[in-house]
């Protein structure tokens, strides 16, 4: 509980300040109606019932003389940044077009409404009140385990890996939106770190899985399934230390990684070994995550 000072501004009237931490958790800005009701001593203060919560924001972004990797640059901090329209101009449109659709298919609900030969608008159709931090949490979880198992499947065989490509690019849709969220939501710094770096490892995890997938591709040395069974059955221990909030297990977890390291260590084929001891590494993070939680 906190103590306001009552400020006089009239004959008849007076002021009174309200809270920051409120007005920013109920998304309130310069102009919102607000509902007041007296409730024998006290009074009553509430945001006006259907009102637009969601602030309309238009980013413009320039393309003329920027390469593929600036604009999407610029566009995922847009996006990440709760920016309700993206605006692309430039002479240069055309020639850039592909590159630009590429670059939103990485985003959940924006869609095209406007399109001229120099003006391409992009529409925000995202309703973030529909998601929760930790259902992104286990999404992002869940389709990583189903890119280890079926990796497996592309071992001495073409063209599996390109299938993976689809799932990995999921993954990277939630973290995005993991990333809005976190600058959405009224939560405290530490909380906004620990999601961060967990969704940041499972992207980061997918990534690799995704290569090691490729590279399973090119060698028939079986004796590396033995060990990614090692790895995978690590990672999923890392995440049930995180999501329980087990820092018993998470504590034995960390211990137990420069054992299996050693191991990957003496397999044959050292880029996949690279690869499989950049997963543990990641998934040793998840359970440093738990543990400090």
């Amino acid at each position: 509980m906190e103590t306001r000072k009552l400020v006089r501004t009239g004959a008849e009237t007076y002021t009174l300040s309200l809270p920051k931490g409120w007005i920013k958790k109920n998304k309130l800005n310069k102009g919102d109606m607000l509902f007041i009701e007296e409730n024998k001593e006290f009074l009553e203060i509430k945001p006006a019932e259907g009102r637009n919560q969601k602030e309309e924001k238009e980013a413009v972004i320039t393309i003329d003389r920027k390469d593929v990797s600036t604009i999407r640059r610029e566009t995922i901090s847009a996006y990440i940044n709760n920016f309700s329209q993206l605006t692309f101009i430039g002479d240069t449109l055309n020639n850039k077009l592909e590159d630009i659709r590429k670059i939103l298919h990485n985003f959940l609900a924006l869609e095209v409404i406007e399109q001229t030969e120099k003006r391409l608008v992009v529409k925000d159709y995202l309703d973030l009140k529909e998601f929760s931090l930790d259902s992104i949490i286990r999404r992002m979880d869940m389709l990583v385990r189903s890119i280890m198992i079926d990796s497996k499947n592309s071992f001495s065989k073409k063209g599996v890996h390109e299938n993976l490509k689809l799932r990995d690019y999921e993954v990277d849709k939630l973290f995005f939106l993991l990333n809005r969220l976190l600058r959405s939501r009224d939560i405290s710094s530490k909380q906004v770190i620990a999601y961060f770096w967990i969704a940041k490892t499972l992207e980061n995890i997918s990534d690799e899985i995704k290569e090691v997938a490729e590279d399973f591709e090119n060698t028939n040395d079986k004796g590396i399934l033995d060990k990614y069974s090692e790895v995978e059955e690590y990672y999923k221990e890392a995440v049930k230390a995180y999501m329980k909030k087990d820092r018993e297990l998470a504590d034995k977890l960390i211990s137990q990684k420069n054992g299996i390291v050693e191991k990957l260590d003496k397999l044959k084929e050292k880029a996949i070994a690279a690869r499989l001891k950049n997963i543990v590494g990641n998934a040793r993070n998840i359970a440093k995550i738990a543990l400090d939680s």
